[in-house]
C-alpha cells in the first residue's frame, strides 16, 4: 500500500506498506535489481541499484567511509 509517494511508471518513490515488512521507504526504480536494507534505527529502506552484484561487496564492506 502507497503511504505518499509514487508508483507505476517510474517506479516506487515514498513511502509504502506492506504485511510483512510494514512501513518502509522506497527508492525502486527496477524491481528486478531492487533489495531491502534493515537499519538499526529507523525504517527499512529498499533501493535498486544498477549492478547490484557491485553494489553487495561494497556496501557489506561498510561503503565510503
Amino acid at each position: 500500500m502507497r503511504l505518499l509517494g509514487v508508483g507505476g511508471v517510474f517506479g516506487y518513490i515514498g513511502w509504502f506498506r506492506t504485511k510483512g515488512i510494514g512501513t518502509y521507504r522506497s527508492y525502486v526504480t527496477n524491481a528486478k535489481k531492487s533489495f531491502l536494507i534493515y537499519r538499526t534505527k529507523g525504517m527499512p529502506i529498499a533501493i535498486s541499484v544498477n549492478e547490484p552484484d557491485e553494489f553487495m561487496p561494497y556496501y557489506l564492506k561498510g561503503g565510503a567511509k
